[in-house]
């Protein structure tokens, strides 16, 4: 900018599209946060001239926009860099500037932490299983980031139940408010017990203060396959756990594998089990 020109605020750049934002500032994840449309509203003089757009910091993996609207809004990206952004807008009439310029506040939930207890008997059941937890460290540490991100787990494979020596009978699975399914799955499902895609129904992500494994963690546990404890027993299953911004997961239709936005992360995880009797009768778990 010359130094013989004024900047006056004849340009007010507003937000749309979005229900986290507010005029001159916006604040939320990069999941949340791209595709935002920033509109100016100017005057009917400023209005006919070019319109110059800066976000700053700029780097190459970082947020960038897509000037449109014949150059009077701009379309956010995020990028992916997670820090603050500066966004920009200049007329220049020549002899004065007319600009105006908004802050973008972004977070994100910080890195997946996955842990495992030790395989054991389940202290309900008796069980041989063991208990898998996810969980995430957002900066900063507070209940309005922790509610921010959801857990979204999907399963597949099978639960061979002995029963009666059936061959071919699977263990059930309460899924999605109203079903009883075998478990036995080709492909990918979302692993939930009602029709919330969210793991846990978006109630999970609160502090596990009873395992020093997710001390200072918002997180989640599964203790799989709680039931099994007879002889020819056969589980074999694999997890997908991903970390995801909740503005982007509906809270309906888990049951139709619904589009869940980005994960931030995925981690992957298997309960492998089978069950057998040793020389005296007694049962011998196998875990892998």
């Amino acid at each position: 900018m010359n130094s013989n020109k004024t900047t006056i605020s004849a340009l007010t750049l507003v937000f749309t599209g979005a229900a986290c934002f507010a005029k001159l500032s916006a604040v939320g994840c990069p999941r949340c946060l791209d595709g935002a449309v920033i509109n100016m509203t100017v005057d009917s003089f400023v209005g006919t001239l070019p319109v110059t757009w800066e976000i700053s910091p700029n780097s190459t993996d970082g947020a960038s926009l897509t000037v449109t609207n014949n150059g009077y809004s701009a379309i956010f990206h995020s990028g992916n860099i997670i820090q603050n952004y500066t966004i920009k807008a200049e007329v220049d009439a020549g002899n004065f500037v007319c600009g105006d310029e908004t802050e973008i506040h972004m977070f994100g939930p910080g890195p997946m932490k996955q842990a495992f207890s030790a395989w054991g008997n389940h202290q309900r059941t008796n069980a041989y299983t063991r208990t898998v937890y996810h969980g995430f460290k957002p900066d900063p540490f507070t209940d309005e980031m922790g509610f921010h991100f959801c857990f979204v787990q999907r399963v597949k494979g099978y639960a061979l139940n002995s029963t009666d020596g059936q061959t071919n009978f699977y263990y059930k699975s309460w899924q999605y408010d109203n079903q009883h399914n075998d478990i036995n799955f080709a492909e990918f499902v979302i692993d939930s017990r009602n029709n919330n895609p969210i793991y846990w129904g978006g109630y999970a992500n609160v502090t596990n203060l009873n395992s020093s494994l997710m001390e200072g963690y918002y997180s989640v546990y599964d203790i799989p396959m709680s039931g099994v404890r007879r002889n020819g027993d056969d589980i074999r299953l694999d997890f997908e756990t991903g970390l995801y911004c909740a503005k982007s997961v509906p809270t309906t239709g888990a049951s139709s594998n619904p589009d869940l936005g980005q994960p931030f992360e995925t981690m992957t995880w298997s309960h492998v089990l089978s069950v057998t009797t040793n020389a005296t009768g007694e049962l011998v778990f196998n875990p892998q």
